[in-house]
């Protein structure tokens, strides 16, 4: 009787093999041995099972880990499909009630719908430890994955929803699509488990280190006032210059940009247009607003926000979040400007607040969050 081959003889790569060449050579199998292109060759649906549970299991740091030391183990016989990571964690119930998986996979659809990805992710997640057939819910993994940009790791949910789900066409579409892809992006502002990058982190650094280098200029360059505004007589803004405006918009850009790429500030659509109160709406749509009323006068319209807000239980997190980043670039900025600190406090909320909701919408759109 033949040896069971390991992961690794079966992805046909030794087990000094990196990361990324076990997600190359995955690559090239998937495409070999998918259902849809393996028509003509032997047992192609089995090996495709195969080569998916090796490359989900060898490209997760900690079960290769345990994987690894398991092929050590020479009293041991490691077959693909009997391995467990843990052996002596809790195992899964055989048969999940219908009826809860059903709404946890129906709560992950909404929360895709609402832009909330780490809370669909989590319900995914749970539905398949009740469940780990579930394919609806491998498959919405797959599409959160693929909006993250995490292309191997959407490839290998479509795989399961395909392999639980023969029927779905949607997911065999979806799955083509990324594996006929010649040079994946790699890049992704979040890893699976919905945490910052790398990449997002050192971005990070160097944008809010910009944020303060921004505010910084306007202390060395203040510029000189714009004559038109002294001709207008215009109060407290005669002594602005285009320097001061053109600095607390483009920080107000920055600041409302990583806000809204970090997550810290929620889809701006669903703060400011759609407000959630309890489970109803709001009576006021007070977001509003802030869509209106703040280039005119910020601080009014903040007040108004909070008062109608706090009456109707409308109030929102993300709101609070950008309006506290706006105050706190005025009142730097004010510290800066050395001609007339008391009119950039008043009305400099005017222009930094627009500069933060036309930031915040770019980093939502950054955050794939839909």
């Amino acid at each position: 009787m033949r040896p069971q081959r390991s992961y690794y003889e079966i992805l046909g790569l030794p087990r000094t093999a990196s990361t990324a060449q076990i997600k190359k050579r995955y690559r090239e199998l998937a495409r070999k041995y998918h259902p849809d292109v393996a028509g003509n060759i032997p047992a192609g649906a089995k090996t495709f099972v195969e080569i998916t549970e090796a490359y989900k299991t060898l490209t997760d740091p900690g079960k290769r880990r345990s994987y690894d030391a398991a092929l050590i183990d020479t009293t041991r016989t490691v077959r693909p499909g009997s391995y467990r990571v843990q052996p002596g964690a809790q195992t899964r119930p055989r048969q999940a009630p219908t009826s809860q998986v059903r709404k946890l996979v129906s709560d992950a659809e909404f929360a895709v719908i609402r832009r909330r990805l780490n809370q669909a992710a989590e319900l995914c997640k749970e539905a398949i430890k009740l469940d780990p057939k579930c394919a609806p819910a491998h498959a919405i993994l797959g599409d959160i994955y693929r909006l993250r940009r995490l292309y191997d790791h959407a490839i290998n949910e479509y795989n399961y929803a395909i392999q639980f789900d023969p029927s779905d066409r949607e997911s065999q579409a979806k799955l083509e699509k990324l594996l006929a892809r010649s040079r994946p992006i790699t890049y992704s502002w979040e890893t699976p488990e919905g945490k910052l990058s790398n990449e997002a982190i050192i971005l990070n650094i160097i944008g809010w280190g910009m944020a303060f280098f921004l505010l910084f200029l306007i202390y060395i360059y203040p510029g000189r006032p714009i004559s038109g505004l002294a001709g207008l007589r215009i109060p407290f803004l005669e002594h602005w210059t285009w320097n001061l405006i053109g600095l607390m918009f483009g920080d107000g850009v920055l600041i409302g940009f990583l806000l809204g790429a970090n997550g810290l500030a929620d889809h701006p659509d669903d703060e400011l247009i759609f407000e959630p109160i309890g489970r109803g709406w709001s009576i006021i749509p007070t977001g509003i607003l802030l869509l209106v009323f703040p280039p005119f006068f910020f601080i009014g319209a903040a007040a108004v926000y909070l008062l109608i807000g706090f009456a109707q239980g409308s109030i929102s997190k993300s709101v609070l979040r950008v309006f506290a980043a706006t105050m706190t670039i005025v009142l730097i900025a004010a510290l800066m400007y050395p001609l007339d600190r008391m009119s950039v406090v008043l009305f400099g909320g005017n222009v930094v607040f627009v500069g933060a909701l036309a930031g915040w919408y770019l980093g939502a759109i950054l955050r794939p969050e839909r």
